[in-house]
């Protein structure tokens, strides 16, 4: 009797002497696709909270480049502002806004000679320089040039065109970009390797070179 139990109990414990077990191998199979299965999950869960703080980070990064270019022109505004209540300031503190007072002359006497500078005449108007019809990128950059800018081309290693302006700089030569149809982009903070505000023309590089 005690040899047929020493014989179960032996039989029940996996097999030392190199005899595969069919119970432990499935036993350990069945372990490792659970173990898997877990780590997969786990994985896929550390993916999705990492996509949703991006996202959550991508959003308030747009708001904010948004507040600062408002801020940007709100305070262009201001700057432009302040300058024309200077010059009408300047203007109200003038005796008499600036006319001179006629004095009467005495009864009989002739009219002193007017003996006052003559104004000088105004300049010309500089001609309205304007975009050519069905321009190229060399046109554009050509009428950025004679608009007083300096553009960067860095179309031959695949970046851009870039105008280093502001706003209130930009606005007469942004104007007639807009109206040959050619886009602009503001970058009120600039980027990473060039800071200030500047604009990339033409950003879908549609114009030819």
């Amino acid at each position: 009797m005690s040899a047929k139990r020493t014989v179960q109990s032996s039989s029940s414990q996996p097999s030392l002497s190199g005899t595969p077990d069919p119970d432990f191998d499935q036993a350990l199979d069945e372990f490792a696709r659970a173990l898997q299965q877990t780590l997969e999950t786990l994985l896929r869960e550390r993916i999705a909270a990492i996509d949703e703080r991006i996202t959550g980070l991508t959003a308030i990064a747009n708001s904010r480049e948004a507040l600062v270019e408002r801020a940007t022109a709100a305070e262009a505004r201001i700057s432009k502002l302040q300058h024309q209540l200077a010059k009408a300031l300047a203007r109200v503190n003038q005796p008499d806004g600036g006319v001179p007072t006629p004095t009467a002359e005495p009864s009989g006497a002739e009219p002193e000679p007017d003996r006052s500078v003559p104004p000088m005449p105004r300049p010309p108007a500089k001609p309205r320089i304007r975009v050519p019809m069905n321009p190229t990128l060399n046109d554009v950059i050509a009428f950025l040039v004679k608009s007083g800018f300096r553009p960067q081309n860095n179309r031959k290693v695949g970046g851009g065109v870039w105008v280093f302006a502001n706003q209130e700089q930009f606005a007469q030569v942004l104007k007639e970009l807009k109206s040959a149809g050619i886009g602009a982009r503001y970058f009120p903070r600039g980027r990473k390797l060039q800071p200030g505000p500047q604009y990339e023309i033409d950003p879908s590089k549609v114009l030819p070179d």
